[in-house]
């Protein structure tokens, strides 16, 4: 049998519980490995079985959450497209298992439409505008820290008006730089001042990106899933968008970054949408 179920969460009801039962039944149908779903986390946390697992996947449907684990990365990238395409109300979050991972930045920004009609003209090349910057300066710091190689990137959203008066521009950009944790603050650190000279709106915007995913466990909800009605989607496709290392994508890896010591195998885990607006 591919597939060994165990019970997610015993606050759940029977009807939520069949529901992901349901889904991974019928998920086994196309998935070419074996995958696993627990109630954590931590490798620890559930036993030496789960250790040849490099991929988790964080489900989120109806402020519930269960973990899915696979062995290749096209089976983590299919259960993702099913499920968002299928199920309106599912989100599924890669979380980060490894004590190193595909350099990430996760922005959001919320901004008065006075000033996103003055800045951009509008939301979607507020989107367009804001992907390009970032993607210059992942491209400009990464080698000037280390990391020499083909710099790949793809970048998804999920900006939205948010009222009247405001609305929120949320992005994320994968790349193919391995990093540890502090070397991905690092990268961002550099790429916040190199691009915080060029406008003032670029500075303010990078006030966004968020550092708190950058931790054993620490999450980022992977494209095509909603929120709120709200569906993540790619602006460019140019990479794979996996935080973990997948095999047979070039990575671009640095070895003599700093010590990283903020990797303890800790059940902690972020949801990168714990704000109702994020």
């Amino acid at each position: 049998d591919r597939i060994e179920t165990k019970p997610v969460a015993k606050m759940w009801s029977q009807k939520d519980r069949y529901l992901f039962n349901a889904l991974a039944r019928e998920f086994q149908q196309h998935c070419a490995g074996p995958f696993y779903n627990t109630a954590r986390p931590s490798k620890v946390a559930i036993g030496h079985d789960i250790w040849t697992y490099d991929f988790c996947a964080r489900v989120e449907y109806n402020g519930l959450r269960a973990f899915y684990w696979f062995i290749g990365c096209d089976d983590m990238l299919a259960f993702n497209e099913q499920h968002t395409s299928e199920y309106k109300n599912i989100e599924v979050h890669e979380v980060i298992v490894e004590k190193s991972c595909g350099y990430f930045i996760d922005l959001d920004y919320k901004i008065s439409n006075d000033d996103l009609v003055n800045y951009f003209g509008s939301l979607e090349r507020a989107n367009e505008a804001i992907a390009a910057m970032l993607k210059f300066g992942v491209a400009t710091v990464a080698p000037e820290h280390g990391w020499n190689g083909d710099v790949k990137m793809c970048v998804s959203q999920r900006s939205r008006q948010l009222d009247s008066n405001y609305s929120k521009v949320s992005l994320h950009v994968y790349t193919n730089l391995v990093a540890t944790f502090d070397e991905c603050k690092l990268l961002t650190n550099a790429i916040k001042q190199l691009i915080a000279d060029k406008a003032k709106w670029a500075a303010d915007m990078l006030s966004g990106i968020d550092y708190a995913p950058y931790h054993l466990n620490g999450s980022l909800a992977m494209p095509g899933g909603r929120k709120n009605g709200i569906q993540s989607t790619m602006l460019s496709s140019d990479y794979v968008p996996l935080l973990s290392v997948c095999d047979g994508v070039d990575r671009v890896v640095y070895t003599d970054g700093p010590d990283d010591e903020s990797d303890s195998d800790d059940d902690r885990y972020d949801s990168d949408d714990d704000e109702p607006t994020h």
